[in-house]
Order: C-alpha cells, then structure tokens, then sequence
C-alpha cells in the first residue's frame, strides 16, 4: 500500500512540474483533485492542451472571465497506480468551440442521487 500511495504522489507532483512548464509547448495544469472512491483514488487534472495567446481589453471577443487562459483542453482521469483511465476533450462539449478562463478552479464532487457514490463533479470558479 505504501508503495501505491508513493506512486499516486509522485504522479501527483509530475503533473504539477509539468503543467508548470511552458504552455505552448506542454499540457498546462489548471485544476486538480483527488477523488477516494470505490477502494482506490483516482487524480482529476484538468489540462490546457492548446494554448492560445489571451485576447486584449481591446480585441473583440475578450472577456475578463477567459482573459488568463483560452484554447483547448482535457478532463485526465488516472488511478492510483498512475494508468489513465479517462481522458476527455471538453472543448467537444461547449461547440467545439475555443474555452477560457481567469484561473485555476476547485473542482467539487457530489453524490447527486445519494446512493453513497459519486456521480458527477461540477466545476466551481474561485
């Protein structure tokens, strides 16, 4: 056990380095969590995977909400022992449309039906 929570962290901390690296070239963190379900904890990042320059006060389209980051971007999902289960392009759910925001998001887990499980998480702005 101690070495799958080694593991878990060290991935954890990967990510984080990796997200801190230059946008353009890298997936760039924006949120992370941790979700302790069904005997096993899985790692929820989401990803810049696209950068795209922010817009000006005096472009059209710009708003103070996606002013830090736009472009694209992905729901990762990875198990304890660091597999990826999951990876989702969100983009593909708002029009495939460019996505912004201001900054990194909690992102927030619920047991909507309330039958002990999660179901779905929401995203929250700071």
């Amino acid at each position: 056990m101690k070495t799958s929570t080694f593991l878990f962290n060290l991935i954890c901390l990967l990510v984080l380095i990796i997200g801190c690296l230059n946008p353009n070239k890298n997936p760039f963190l924006i949120s992370k969590a941790v979700l302790d379900t069904h005997n096993d904890k899985y790692l929820l990042t989401i990803l810049q995977t696209e950068y795209q320059k922010p817009l000006q006060p005096d472009e059209q389209g710009f708003s103070t909400f996606e002013s830090m980051y736009r472009g694209s971007f992905d729901l990762l999902i990875q198990n304890s022992s660091g597999r990826v289960t999951s990876q989702v392009s969100l983009n593909k759910y708002f029009g495939n449309d460019e996505l912004g925001c201001n900054g990194s998001f909690p992102l927030v887990f619920k047991d909507y039906n309330r039958d002990g499980n999660y179901d779905l998480f929401s995203m929250r702005l700071v």
